[in-house]
């Protein structure tokens, strides 16, 4: 499968420390239903259970637009409320460092908004981690 191919490959890349937490950034209810599955979900399972961490389900997709249809500023401004973190997990998070997962990068407006959201609920420190990423993501989205 290529979930456990990707997962093989992330395992040793990953910057671990005690109590780490895995975040993958979710999908629309649409994507879901129109792929089937979820790609993020399916890695950070097969990662968590490799590195004995918690995947936690702490950032929900309040569905909006599609990002890959969007330009650059549409996209910032999409993704920044196109997410909340579910309430049950903000004292679970706060002082733990984090990795936060999306498995492609794109333009890095859904990462920063998910970031965002994490640094607000206290994670002592946020890496993110992606198997791809296009040329010159993240770079004009993070502010």
């Amino acid at each position: 499968l290529v979930a456990d191919f990707m997962a093989h490959e992330m395992v040793n890349r990953l910057p671990i420390e005690e109590q780490t937490l895995l975040i993958g950034v979710p999908r629309s209810a649409h994507s879901k239903r129109n792929y089937g599955f979820d790609q993020t979900e399916q890695v950070l399972t097969r990662i968590a259970a490799r590195l004995q961490l918690n995947d936690v389900p702490a950032l929900r997709h309040k569905g909006r637009k599609m990002q890959k249809s969007l330009s650059m500023a549409e996209r910032v401004e999409n993704a920044n409320d196109a997410f909340s973190l579910l309430p049950k997990y903000q004292d679970f998070i706060a002082g733990r460092p984090v990795i936060l997962y999306d498995d492609l990068v794109a333009s890095g407006a859904t990462v920063c908004a998910c970031a965002r959201l994490l640094k607000a609920a206290g994670a002592q420190q946020i890496e993110l981690a992606s198997f791809a990423r296009r040329p010159k993501a993240i770079q004009k989205s993070s502010k």
